[in-house]
């Protein structure tokens, strides 16, 4: 399945907290859009990295450790979104992803 079939038939949720990202240089806090168990919306003032990054997200009294990468940007309200997609998550933070996007959007 490509990534674009998959974007398709994952569920997102909107989701608007505070992360941080660290891509090498230190944590740089950003603001969620929207999440779903692949991927995750974020908006910055700052131009997306390159490789591999990190989200610390703080998600139901847990903070998540997810790595990734932007794999889309596009300039919005005068910042930038990125896509980011994750990769090597833990079935235990799967789970946890998806019981908040199945009641988040029940």
């Amino acid at each position: 399945m490509s990534s674009a079939e998959e974007r398709r038939i994952t569920t997102r949720v909107g989701l608007m907290t505070e992360v941080s990202v660290d891509h090498g240089s230190g944590p740089i806090p950003l603001t969620t859009l929207d999440l779903s168990v692949t991927r995750i919306s974020l908006w910055s003032t700052n131009p997306a990295p390159t490789g591999a990054l990190t989200v610390e997200l703080p998600l139901e009294g847990r903070n998540l450790s997810l790595h990734g990468r932007v794999v889309r940007e596009f300039t919005s309200d005068g910042g930038s979104v990125w896509g980011i997609e994750f990769f090597g998550t833990d079935h235990r933070t799967q789970g946890a992803l998806a019981s908040y996007i199945a009641t988040a959007s029940a």
